[in-house]
């Protein structure tokens, strides 16, 4: 007996099960048989018997075929788990990976809901059993939690891998790798790259995965079998469980966006994005641009600028935008498997980079801070010195009487005095000085 998870994407397909003599009647229906052939042609006597074994034969040969006679058994069990086709399984949304050891991948599972429940008796005995089954597809499934109910979210029937809008092929040597859900900078034609849907499509991937789903239970669903036993069940036999409907279904490319037809887009090529060179071609016009709105910038405010006060040259510019792409664009993009799907790389290392510059760069602003902290302390200093001179003079004060300074009559009129002879005693002006400030 079981029952579907409560997590994941389960759907009940439908009901099914299969029916079966008891295991003593299978030899007993042989034993008559046999007796009921030999003794009809030679005893009328005995006709009760002989009808007796041919009806409980017949009743065993009609529903379960002389085969399972000689089988005997009661059968039961849970069926057996149905994986599909590796070969055709989407690593993306099922992430089958040696390396990842979680397979993820769409079963069926049958929940045993009847265990042998007698469906026909004779003369009050059983000769007929039946067990039924809940089938359920059982996926994977994926809701991105959010804090704010009008953020929008991410769900998708398949793994977190798969919660992307876009993606475009760029290659590694021979490794295969993916940009994912890249962005648009500046000077970037709207046309060029796709933002909230696949390149070339209407939708984005994790819209694809669940359309792709939703046909593939469409398809899951036609299988069910034509038979019928009591209580809504279908009945397909006992080697109805054998089958393999999701290997069937995926094979032929159900689950598969577009039925298994999408094509990867190369970004670095010409002839179907050419990203590399529209990437890098914004970079230079944004190096060598010094307003951005003139530029050809929309929706900006009128006085930012971009790195042309930076950059003298066109070559130093061309540099910079092989260095923004390479690092800025893809380098944060890129995909660490060879699937087209989270996680990716280095973006980790990419954020730790950023975050490294601006703390070497804030180490640098708190440098010079602290410098030009010790500098206003020692022009406030300096200030404070000369205040002191000013107010010896009897006239400056803190605030803007320390501008336009004036002499007091108490200066003019000792300062008459001095011989400039050279016989004045400069010791007895400053005392005449202080004694004039008092």
């Amino acid at each position: 007996r079981g029952t579907p998870p409560k997590t994941g994407d389960t759907v009940l397909l439908y009901k099914w099960g299969y029916d079966y003599p008891p295991g003593w009647l299978a030899i007993v229906g042989l034993i008559l048989i046999v007796v009921g052939f030999m003794i009809a042609p030679f005893s009328l006597a005995l006709p009760t018997m002989a009808n007796l074994g041919s009806t409980i034969a017949g009743a065993i040969l009609k529903n379960i075929g002389f085969s399972l006679l000689l089988a005997g058994g009661s059968g039961g069990g849970a069926a057996n788990l149905k994986h599909g086709n590796v070969l055709y399984s989407m690593d993306t949304a099922w992430r089958y990976m040696e390396s990842d050891k979680i397979d993820a991948k769409p079963e069926i599972k049958d929940a045993k809901v009847v265990s042998k429940k007698c469906i026909k008796r004779i003369l009050g005995v059983c000769i007929l059993y039946m067990d039924g089954f809940d089938r359920y597809f059982i996926g994977p499934n994926y809701v991105h939690p959010v804090e704010k109910a009008d953020f929008p979210t991410c769900k998708v029937r398949g793994r977190a891998s798969a919660c992307f809008k876009n993606g475009y092929r760029v290659d590694f040597g021979e490794e295969i790798k993916f940009i994912v859900d890249p962005t648009r900078p500046l000077f970037v034609p709207e046309q060029t790259v796709a933002l909230d849907r696949m390149h070339g499509h209407n939708l984005p991937f994790n819209i694809m995965v669940n359309n792709a789903r939703d046909k593939g239970i469409k398809y899951l669903k036609s299988k069910k079998p034509g038979g019928s036993l009591p209580g809504g069940f279908a009945n397909g036999g006992k080697s109805f469980q054998k089958n393999d409907h999701i290997g069937e279904a995926i094979s032929k490319g159900y689950f598969l966006p577009l039925m298994g037809t999408l094509e990867d887009v190369y970004f670095e090529d010409a002839e179907d994005v050419n990203g590399k060179e529209i990437i890098m071609s914004a970079a230079k016009k944004y190096a060598l641009c010094k307003n951005l709105t003139q530029c050809g910038a929309e929706g900006l405010e009128d006085d930012l600028t971009g790195f042309g006060y930076l950059f003298e040259s066109t070559s130093e510019a061309e540099k910079f935008s092989e260095y923004a792409y390479e690092i800025h664009y893809k380098w944060s993009h890129i995909t660490k498997e060879y699937f087209m799907g989270y996680p990716l790389a280095t973006l980790d290392q990419y954020f730790q980079m950023v975050a490294f510059n601006m703390k070497l760069v804030g180490s640098y602003s708190s440098s010079r801070a602290m410098k030009f902290h010790e500098a206003a302390n020692l022009y406030q200093q300096d200030f404070n010195n000369r205040l002191s001179d000013y107010n010896s003079l009897g006239t400056a004060t803190i605030g803007l009487k320390s501008r336009n300074l004036t002499l007091s009559k108490a200066f003019y009129n000792q300062f008459a005095k001095l011989n400039l002879d050279g016989e004045t005693n400069i010791e007895k002006f400053d005392a005449s000085m202080l004694t004039a400030q008092k």
